[in-house]
């Protein structure tokens, strides 16, 4: 077996055996609320995905090596959406008071996986 085989089955058994950050929030927004609460946060955590997994498959890499500057601005987007979730996390209120709390909704889901 070759090391790059090798390598590749170690990557792809952490990654099927280790829960990611939208399993996580899909497990903890389900015990808290319920099925029929948490499926909006569902369908928009499904539908994120599918936003990222689409344009890749039709080539957005074709695209960005052919013009570079929307790569770039890809890349100056994304840094600055990771900046503002770190933002929103740093100042994040944790409280043990559960009253009038509703569940996420379908924006809260559709964000997670961007």
């Amino acid at each position: 077996m070759s090391v790059a085989i090798a390598s590749f089955a170690v990557f792809a058994a952490s990654q099927v055996g280790t829960p990611g950050p939208a399993n996580m929030a899909l497990l903890a927004t389900g015990a808290r609320y319920g099925f029929r609460q948490a499926l909006p946060f569902m369908l928009g955590v499904a539908f994120g995905k599918q936003l990222i997994i689409w344009p890749i498959g039709f080539g957005l890499m074709e695209l960005a090596e052919r013009a570079p500057f929307i790569f770039l601005a890809l890349k100056y987007i994304c840094a600055a959406y990771i900046v503002w979730l770190a933002w929103k996390v740093a100042n994040m209120r944790l409280s043990t008071n559960s009253v009038g709390d509703k569940a996420p909704g379908f924006l809260a889901g559709l964000i997670v996986h961007p």
